[in-house]
């Protein structure tokens, strides 16, 4: 058998083909997909992995692009939303500001939250053009307080070491009969988790080709030549759901793929076998992230190809791609490899001191260097969790696994049982330089995790053009909707529509914009923090305000629930008992405060002044005289004016032809309001008086509006608690948006050690989160520093800190004290 060899360097050459696919088309077809569609990712760190009813979720957003992994500073908008994942449900759904890739935001959990597992997500609207899978994920277990009883008894111990799934992978896609293939397999528990297996592989003629055995997590390989139109099978003994699982189907042609990324710590060898029943050159393409980093073609026609690529000429960590070609473009074969440039950055904590007391300050320093000891600046989130409270996974997912990995291979957690794939267990297992096999381990989990972040067939389309997205890049909150004529059709030129909305107290902005050849209208780049009415208007040409108005309400994706069984538990056995003994601990100290009518402390809520109705916001503390509207009333007048007309002492309302309603409150034009907006009286002449609730005047001047007197129209449509009837708004609506999340500030105690605070000191304090903080920086010298008092327990404190330097490198790093 023949063998063709050559070595891929950064300068490669490019060799050409007849056929309608090269290596140069496919690189263009790739750049071009990452130019139309270019990709983001979310990253969450939380303050801690698991939380009770009553408990705040503490987290920040990183929002980046995700091929380099900078700062996304495109997309405004973030969403972040908590799921009940058993019956999909929206429990809570935020939407943070971007602010230069950065963003942090709370959720706080009722005390009525029911026991369960629940999932945190983050998308911005342009990642809705992709599938789920890009959006972050994050399985949240909610537990109660009250943990008397392990719910995790010992029939579900036995069942996690269980075998309910074996799935066999061929290296490259496929088993070709009469070629060596290596094959790659994964046992997993009814939770997706890896199970300790050994099996036999046996042919449908009941003989035994091989004996294997899981090295990691229920992951293994094995090498073996199947023979053209055997069928094979393992027998398991440890299995829940049946004794046999098939291997996948003998192809009696094809391409099978062999990758050796480990033997050399300079060269990636791959090789190359073909059965078919014609000769080809295929195209190797090779991407990270979709940056490809090399395509390439046979020069020759043989049955054997050998490739050797550079590791040098690999500019970044992380998965990368390996796809085969044939010579018309199919593609035959894939392989994930991970590539790691073993110069990381190093992120250090250190507070000079092992041991503090109980309530004592604490300082920790923070240095960033790069591999060679620079300094270098990054922006991190840091979190401090009592251990005996905060059971943690040293090996679980951080900012650095899931951005180098997890983000980059399918997850199926949700996927049915006859599907699973399993999770991703302890990521960071990979990653831990104390590991010696995790390379090893890491290159199987890779053969047995497929998933690509975009479909060949769709990238290499050259004869459909792309379709437009979906979902557009919001720069800001947007409102959008409808202004059409009285009979619902589409004005014959565009229709001027304004906004007007209170970004703060005392203050109204305004925006313009005009409807397109369809009647719509869109308004960018609103800035107002929290739910917000706003008003619209409408003006036709010649200054015609009989129009119809609508405003679309943004919808979130819908969570479909899960049919699949999770394992409310992702720690070992030793680590869950000791996390239950402890919590009984606490519970049992809850108990006997509470019993002992010992004030606890709770975290502090800052009370403001009572909210008033933002529709009497101008004249808030101001006596204004009330009409209140009836169908009678309303029924019988033209305008809104003829129901004012005689009713209010100093009020006078005179018609006059040519300059129309004149509305005078002691000699002098007062201001208008229609729900709280400043507006002109033309728009309070558009206004049906049965679509009115209320009339308030005030006849004293107002110093925010500069004026000697207030006439406030309040619609029923403007009033959130009006759930009657409403009939169509003519020129004006009242639309209601949701604004930007406003962070809470974590509140520390300020304890001091003097005998005068002696009693404050007394107050009991178990926190399990005892201090978080979003927003640090290094500067320029690569160094932070954050202080902080413990809480009264005798304990440990874990320091966990995540972030991203600002050349898109993920950031990771532990610390932990005792407490005295």
């Amino acid at each position: 058998m023949k063998k063709v060899g050559f070595v891929l360097t950064c300068c490669l050459t490019w060799f050409t083909t007849l056929a309608q696919i090269n290596p140069d088309s496919i690189r263009a077809s790739v750049e071009r997909r990452n130019m139309n569609f270019p990709q983001e990712k979310i990253y969450l760190h939380l303050d801690k992995p698991y939380y009770a009813p009553g408990d705040t979720v503490w987290f920040k957003a990183y929002l980046m692009d995700a091929v380099a992994h900078l700062s996304d500073t495109v997309s405004k908008r973030i969403y972040v939303d908590l799921f009940r994942k058993d019956r999909g449900t929206l429990v809570q759904g935020l939407v943070l500001k971007n602010k230069g890739g950065f963003s942090n935001g709370d959720i706080v959990l009722s005390d009525s939250l029911p026991e369960g597992l629940y999932e945190i997500r983050a998308f911005t609207n342009w990642m809705r053009n992709f599938p789920d899978e890009y959006f972050f994920h994050k399985e949240v277990f909610v537990r109660n307080r009250d943990v008397r009883h392990d719910q995790y008894g010992q029939q579900e111990m036995a069942l996690e070491d269980q075998v309910a799934d074996l799935q066999f992978f061929a290296e490259g896609g496929n088993l070709i009969g009469g070629l060596p293939n290596r094959v790659a397999f994964k046992a997993v528990n009814k939770y997706g988790r890896g199970v300790v297996i050994k099996a036999q592989i046996i042919s449908d003629h009941g003989d035994t080709v091989a004996t294997i055995q899981s090295q990691h997590r229920g992951m293994g390989s094995f090498i073996f030549t199947p023979n053209v139109g055997a069928k094979y099978f393992s027998k398991v003994d440890k299995s829940v759901t049946a004794t046999h699982f098939d291997l996948p189907e003998v192809l009696s042609n094809g391409y099978t793929f062999f990758v050796d990324n480990l033997s050399s710590k300079d060269f990636i060898k791959i090789i190359i076998r073909l059965k078919t029943a014609t000769k080809d050159r295929p195209i190797l393409i090779g991407h990270q992230r979709g940056r490809v980093i090399f395509a390439v073609q046979s020069p020759t026609e043989e049955d054997s190809f050998y490739f050797s690529l550079r590791k040098s000429d690999i500019p970044t960590d992380g998965v990368m791609h390996l796809t085969l070609f044939d010579a018309i473009g199919n593609p035959q074969c894939e392989r994930l490899i991970y590539h790691d440039m073993k110069a990381p950055l190093h992120l250090s904590l250190s507070s000079g001191r092992s041991e503090y007391k109980a309530r004592e300050e604490v300082k920790i320093s923070i240095a960033l260097r790069d591999a060679q000891g620079n300094p270098v600046q990054g922006n991190v989130s840091l979190s401090v969790t009592d251990v005996n409270q905060v059971m943690s996974d040293s090996n679980g997912e951080n900012i650095l696994s899931y951005l180098q990995l997890t983000s980059d291979i399918q997850n199926i957690g949700t996927a049915p049982l006859h599907e699973i794939k399993g999770i991703i267990e302890e990521p960071f297992y990979y990653f831990d330089k104390s590991n010696r096999n995790a390379p090893i381990y890491l290159d199987v989990l890779l053969m047995s995790q497929g998933w690509r972040r975009f479909l060949w067939k769709d990238v290499l389309n050259t004869h459909n053009k792309e379709s437009e997205p979906q979902y557009s890049i919001e720069t800001g909150i947007t409102l959008q909707g409808m202004a059409v004529l009285p009979n619902g059709k589409v004005a014959p030129k565009p229709i001027g529509v304004s906004l007007f909305y209170h970004p703060e107290a005392g203050t109204t902005e305004y925006l313009k914009t005009n409807t397109d050849a369809s009647g719509k209208f869109i308004f960018n780049q609103i800035e107002v923090n929290g739910d917000m009415d706003v008003m619209v208007q409408g003006v036709k040409e010649k200054g015609g305000r009989y129009v119809l108005l609508t405003a679309d309400r943004w919808k979130r994706p819908v969570f479909a629930p899960g049919d699949y069984e999770i394992d409310p538990f992702l720690f070992d056995r030793e680590k869950r008992n000791q996390f239950i003994r402890s919590q009984q601990h606490y519970a049992q100290m809850d108990a006997n405060l509470r019993r002992g009518k010992v004030t606890m402390l709770e975290e502090v809520v800052i009370k403001g002044e009572p909210i008033v109705d933002r529709r009497r916001l101008y004249y808030s503390g101001l006596n204004p005289t009330k009409i209140v509207v009836n169908e009678l009333d309303c029924g019988s007048a033209l305008t809104i004016f003829q129901m004012i007309q005689a009713q209010v002492a100093g009020v006078q309302v005179d018609y006059r032809s040519g300059t129309g309603t004149v509305v005078l409150i002691r000699g002098k034009a007062p201001a208008y309001l229609l729900d709280g907006f400043e507006v002109e009286i033309e728009v309070i002449n558009t206004i049906r008086p049965c679509s009115v609730e209320s009339i308030e005047i005030v006849k004293h001047p107002s110093a925010m509006l500069n004026a000697t007197g207030v006439i406030s129209i309040l619609t029923k449509a403007g009033n959130p608690n009006y759930d009657g009837p409403l009939e169509p708004a003519r020129g004006v609506i009242v639309a209601n948006i949701q604004g930007y999340h406003v962070p809470k500030e974590f509140y520390c105690p300020k304890y001091t050690m003097s005998k005068a605070d002696s009693l404050q000191n007394l107050i009991p304090d178990f926190r399990s989160t005892i201090y978080w903080n979003p927003s640090i920086e290094t500067d320029k010298q690569g160094n932070a520093q954050v202080n902080f008092r413990n809480s009264g327990e005798q304990t440990s404190m874990r320091v966990s800190v995540e972030g991203i330097s600002q050349q898109g490198k993920p950031l990771y790093a532990t610390y932990t004290y005792k407490v005295n």
